[in-house]
């Protein structure tokens, strides 16, 4: 995900022994009282709240409310997030490629310029989507049984080059669908295979994303 933040940088006061030991011991404290969260999202939180004012709002209900409100902004393509159908006849929502693209050129000036590098497309010279998924196990990672594992697909642009294509900053989200069975391995591909096939399909036909 991209930031809208501008994170302006600040010179940090080296601290004493004592004054680092008190930090570290708040620190351990912090994440004593909140759910689990990774170190790296809990350090890029603190980095934020250190460099800009965060939201007043912190309920569940409020999070998911800003997350709805993100999603369902009109764009050229319609809505970021929209509803498609696959083969068995189940829907799921996916995030719009283009749509999202789209919002990320208006809100973040460094996707803008890598847009803006792109070279011209034609139908002789395209530009090439790269597509990957990986599986994400949101939740408590020591689960004996995590249900909630999912199967997180992403995308990028190959004329961006190698440099953008290793960073994770440059993977813009699409899909995330619930892994339906985590025992047998031959379901798991097939089902991946199954939402690739239909995504594909969906995004190069306008009409079958509403």
């Amino acid at each position: 995900m991209f930031s809208a933040f501008a994170m302006a940088p600040k010179k940090r006061q080296r601290l004493s022994p004592n004054e680092l030991d008190a930090e570290l011991a708040a620190l351990v404290d912090l994440r004593a009282r909140i759910p689990f969260v990774s170190q790296s999202a809990l350090a890029a939180i603190l980095k934020l709240a250190e460099a800009n004012e965060l939201p007043k709002v912190g309920t569940r209900r409020m999070v998911r409310a800003a997350r709805d409100k993100f999603v369902a902004k009109q764009t050229p393509y319609g809505t970021i997030h929209q509803v498609i159908t696959d083969k068995s006849g189940r829907q799921f929502e996916v995030q719009h490629p283009f749509a999202v693209l789209w919002e990320l050129c208006r809100t973040s000036p460094a996707i803008a310029e890598l847009v803006k590098s792109l070279p011209r497309s034609s139908p002789s010279a395209p530009l090439n989507l790269v597509f990957y998924c990986d599986e994400v196990a949101p939740g408590n990672q020591l689960s004996y049984r995590n249900l909630r594992k999912s199967w997180a697909f992403y995308y990028s642009i190959f004329q961006w080059g190698v440099a953008a294509l290793s960073s994770e900053d440059c993977a813009i989200h699409t899909i995330c669908r619930i892994n339906p069975n985590m025992c047998a391995t031959e379901c798991v591909c097939a089902h991946v295979l199954q939402t690739f096939e239909c995504y594909c399909s969906s995004i190069t036909k306008s009409s079958q994303i509403t």
